[in-house]
């Protein structure tokens, strides 16, 4: 099995391979958006918290989404080398300060919140922050004070707005 996985990860890492010429000795380059889902096979990939924090130091990678939290798990700010992030679909109303703890954190995912989420000053410390991914907004008007707010706090920031079908 453990085989199997390494060989599907493998594969998924191809994903972001876009254009090889060998002819022109060139390689182009162009910007991938990478699903958590396709992560999933990755041995960093966790999708449950209890086993993401039995092994703290190896989560690259954390799904959290659709698990009815009520509140952004304070444990989570203990993982060091989480780079992706996804809370959405959740019912948490703040971030908190200790975000700026997870200093590898590239890409963040809040969509489907169910109203304004209150975002600290301290998310400005994550400088490698490079999108935040808010798709399916219950609020609209929730939705421009959120985007503002992570404007504010990292300008250079990509946010993905949006409605999936």
């Amino acid at each position: 099995m453990k085989k199997t996985n390494q060989i599907l990860s493998s594969v998924f890492t191809l994903v972001l391979l876009i254009t090889l010429s060998l002819s022109n000795q060139a390689i182009a380059q162009e910007e991938v958006t990478i699903e958590m889902s396709d992560l999933m096979f990755d041995d960093q990939y966790y999708d449950v918290l209890s086993k993401a924090m039995a092994k703290k130091d190896h989560v690259k990678y954390l799904d959290i989404a659709m698990q009815d939290l009520k509140s952004f798990p304070k444990e989570l700010c203990t993982l060091p080398n989480v780079e992706r992030l996804s809370i959405g679909f959740n019912y948490i109303r703040s971030i908190p300060a200790d975000i700026a703890k997870m200093e590898k954190l590239v890409f963040l995912d809040i969509s489907g919140m169910h109203g304004d989420i209150t975002l600290p000053a301290e998310l400005a410390k994550l400088t490698n922050l490079k999108e935040i991914k808010m798709l399916d907004m219950l609020n609209a008007d929730s939705e421009k004070r959120i985007v503002a707010r992570i404007t504010e706090l990292l300008p250079d920031c990509k946010i993905v707005t949006g409605h999936t079908k």
